[in-house]
Formats: structure tokens, C-alpha cells, sequence
């Protein structure tokens, strides 16, 4: 039996899983094709271990991916702590993509056609440290 923190924490840093997937989205090479991916877990409870394209899409894009019979995901956070979760027809029919202050991509697949995409809400991070021209000792 661990101690209650030490699941805790491993549980934060996605390492209690075999794979080391957790509920934040992390960026990954698709081993088979080599493309840019999302992977994380798609819910809190009973979740799924999905990996998806990174390029958000819009409505028609999000009906192009149900027809081919991928599914969407809603990429929810700050920018930096990403965390992706499954829609549903409800989600789908009452905020379309594109809609909500969030990003909707589709499960990835292989060598499947592009889907449309739209720009994304989230920012690429921009932070950078100004340094002094003198060193400060």
C-alpha cells in the first residue's frame, strides 16, 4: 500500500499510469507516422488514453471528423496545462466548434484527410526573461 501523498503526487506528475498518460495533454510524435499529437486522458473517471491532431477545427470540420468517424475533443486550460475532453452529441449540438473559449480537434488517425481548421484560442507563450547588460555582482 503507498501513502496517500505519494499517490497523489504521482497522480499530478501522470505517472501512475504504465504509459505515463495523464489528465494533461502532453505533446507526442504519433509513433507510426511521426505527426504532432495531443495525448492525455479524455476525462476525469473512466477515462480513455486518446491522442489527437493538434490543429483545431471548426464546425464543418467537426462534422467532416463524425461522418469519418473520428472523435472530437474540447481542449480546455491556460495555454500551458492543456486537458482534452470527449464531446458528445449534446456538447456538439449546443456549443459547435469553434463557438466556446476552447479549442475542438479530432481523435488522430494515420494518414486521414485534413480536416478544415481554424485559428487557435490559445497563444503560444511568449514569455521571455529580459537580461541585464551588466551582470548583477
Amino acid at each position: 500500500m503507498m501513502a496517500p501523498w505519494l499517490i497523489e503526487h504521482l497522480r499530478n506528475i501522470g505517472a501512475l499510469n504504465p504509459d505515463r498518460i495523464g489528465r494533461r495533454a502532453k505533446a507526442q510524435r504519433c509513433p507510426r507516422c511521426s505527426t504532432l499529437t495531443l495525448v492525455g486522458l479524455d476525462a476525469d473517471r473512466c477515462a480513455f488514453a486518446v491522442r489527437v491532431d493538434v490543429d483545431p477545427i471548426g464546425p464543418v470540420g467537426e462534422i467532416l471528423a463524425t461522418f469519418a468517424d473520428r472523435r472530437t475533443y474540447a481542449v480546455r486550460g491556460d495555454g500551458a496545462n492543456l486537458e482534452l475532453n470527449a464531446r458528445g452529441q449534446f456538447e456538439i449540438q449546443g456549443t459547435p466548434a469553434g463557438v466556446g473559449d476552447y479549442d475542438v480537434v479530432a481523435a488522430h488517425v494515420c494518414g486521414a484527410d485534413v480536416l478544415p481548421t481554424i485559428p487557435s484560442k490559445y497563444q503560444p507563450s511568449t514569455r521571455r526573461q529580459e537580461l541585464p547588460d551588466a551582470a548583477p555582482f
